[in-house]
This record gives C-alpha cells, structure tokens and sequence, in this order.
C-alpha cells in the first residue's frame, strides 16, 4: 500500500486513513478533533484535503472507484463533514468539496454511481445542515451555498446507468440560502433535469421534486415567512415561481409534457395556487399587493390561463377541462371577486376588474 499523507494534531486531534494509489493530507488544529479517511482499490486516482480549526470537529471521507477528490474545511467547534463517493465498477471523475464556518454546522455528501458527479457545499453561520446525495449517477451537479444561521438544504438525485444517452444525463441542483432558519429541498430523478432555488431572508421554506426528462424548476424568495412548492412529473415542462415580501405561500404542480407555469408575488399574505394535468397548458400569473388568493387547475391539453391580481385581498378560480381553452382575468382594486369554469373545447374569457367589490361568474360548456 502506497502511502503519501501529511498531518499535524494538535492537543488530542486524532486521526486514522488508509490509502491504495491516493494522496491525503490532513491538519487538526484545537482539541478533540477526528479524521478518518479511507481510499482504496485499484483503480481510483484519490486526493483528499481535510482542515479542522477548532474544537471537537468531525471528518470522515471514504472514496473507491473513479477520479476522486475531497476538500473538506472546518472553522470552529461541534462541526461535522462526512464525504462518500463511488464505490461500483463504473465511477468516474467525482468531487465533493465541502467550507463550513461557524459552530455546530453538518455537511453530508454521498455519491454512489457516478460519471461527473460534483458536490459543492458552503456553509457560513452556525447551526447549518446540508444533504446532497446523487445515488445511481451519469452526470449530475450539486451546489448548495447557506450565509446565515440555524438553516437547512438538502438535495437528492436520481438517474439511471451508463446506458442513457449522454445528451440527457445532465441533473443540476442549486439552492442558495442567504439570512437564517431557512429550509430548502430538492429532488431530481430521470435526465437532464435543472433546479434551482434562492433563498433571501428569515424562516423561508421551499421545496421542489422533479421527475422525467429535461423538466426545469426556478424558484426565488425575499422577504420572511414564505413558502413555495413545485411538483413537476413528465418531460419538458417548465415550473417557476418568485416570492418578495413576507407571509406568502405558492403551490404549483404538473403532471404531463411541455407544460409551462410561471407564478409572482410581490406583497405580503398572498396565495398562488398552479395545477396542470396533460400536454402543453400554460399559466401565467401575478399577485401584487396583500392577502390575494389565486387558484388556476386545468386538465387536458392546450390551455392557456393568464391572470393578475393588483390591491388586496382578491380571489380569483379558474377552472379549465377538455382542449384549447383560453382565459384571461385582471383585477385592480381590492375585495374583487373572479371564478371561471370552462369545459369541453376552444373557449376563451376575458374578464376585467376595476375597482372595489366586483363579482364575475363564468361558466362555458357542459
């Protein structure tokens, strides 16, 4: 067994490896702290770095098969960073790269299969998780970045062997968290999927699940308080919604192909809710104000809802069933009343609200 390892322990910092063809370096500086890293077989290249400044620091790295490397820093006391990676016949070129500043922070990142899989994971504040775990492998990045304190990521994906055309393997995460006791969660499985989630403020939460292929997800939040979700199962479809303000919650799921929704709210205690069952639907929608609430579910193929609400405390359903329907709804003022149900084929509605207290009610089709 080839060994090329550098480390300095100091004041009760321990720590245990073993290497087959790899190189490791590790530095402990403050007491109590572990490290134990094991690189083996044959036909891995292994590089493994890992700094502990601090007290009571934890770091455990474990790499088989394929072109690894590990980067794991630690600054400060209580941290922990565990690192898995491949561990089949077929790794490839695998990365994890794991900074944690602060107190009591945990980063745990497992790759399994592999061919390009990369995990990056920052964490600057105290009392911060990340997950990142992309299990059957072909290529797939994750980058997860928390500023702040007390606040959570994790990320999951899923795809298939080597046998999918590597046209349609790329899965990409990012989900960013700056402020505190935010909370974000991610999971991908099929190909080519893209995810991405910003979190700006206090006490955020927002999670997105992606199934299929080539789906995309985009979600944004500032302000405090604020929830959002998508769901997106099938292929081509395209899910993206934006929070400013505080209290705000939004819902969006889709189920078929080449379905597109896009939701906004700027304001505060507003809800959006988005749901698409079948092929080529839109919803575009925007609340703009406070305490409006929105609800827009279409089934079947070739709907296209457009809405907008502008003051407080509006409230708008649409409901679309059968082919090709069309509906256009705006709101302005406060306490309007908007429901819309079209059935069967090629409808359309336009309906406009301006001003206080209005009420519209329509309904085409058996």
């Amino acid at each position: 067994m080839k060994k090329l390892a550098s480390a300095a322990a100091i004041v009760l910092g321990t720590f245990a490896f073993a290497q087959a063809g790899s190189v490791n370096t590790v530095a402990q500086t403050g007491d109590n702290n572990s490290a134990d890293i094991l690189q083996k077989t044959g036909v891995g290249n292994h590089s493994n770095q890992s700094t502990q400044v601090g007290d009571q620091n934890s770091v455990l790295v474990r790499q088989s098969a394929g072109l690894n490397k590990t980067t794991t820093y630690q600054e400060g006391d209580f941290n922990q960073a565990t690192s898995l990676q491949g561990h089949t016949t077929w790794g490839s070129n695998n990365k994890v790269i794991q900074s944690q500043v602060g107190d009591w922070n945990k980063a745990t990142a497992e790759q399994y299969q592999n061919w390009d899989e990369y995990i990056t994971q920052v964490q600057d504040g105290d009392g911060n998780t990340a997950h990142a775990y992309q299990i059957a492998g072909a290529r797939m990045y994750a980058d997860q970045i928390q500023i702040g304190s007390n606040n959570t990521a994790s990320s999951s994906q899923t795809a298939v062997g080597p046998s999918v055309p590597t046209w349609a393997t790329n899965n990409d995460v990012d989900q960013i968290q700056m402020g505190d006791h935010n909370s974000a969660a991610a999971t991908q499985s099929g190909w080519g999927n893209d995810l991405d989630q910003v979190q700006v403020g206090d006490y955020n939460t927002m999670s997105a699940a992606q199934d299929g292929i080539q789906n995309m997800s985009l979600q944004y939040q500032e302000g405090d308080w604020n929830i959002a979700a998508i769901t997106q199962s099938g292929d081509d479809n395209e899910g993206t919604q934006s929070q400013v303000g505080d209290g705000n919650y939004a819902s969006m799921s889709q189920t078929g192909d080449e379905n597109k929704a896009v939701q906004a709210q700027a304001g505060g205690g507003n809800t959006a809710y988005a749901l698409q069952s079948g092929d080529l639907n839109i919803i575009s929608g925007g609340q703009y104000g406070d305490a409006n609430w929105a609800s827009v579910s279409q089934t079947g193929s070739m709907h296209s809802s457009v809405y907008s609400q502008t003051g407080d405390h509006n409230i708008l359903t649409n409901t679309q069933s059968g082919t090709g329907h069309s509906s256009i709804s705006s709101q302005t003022g406060d306490w309007n009343v908007s429901t819309v149900t079209q059935k069967q084929s090629g409808h359309t509605h336009t309906g406009t609200q301006s001003g206080n207290g209005n009420s519209i009610l329509a309904v085409q089709g058996n």
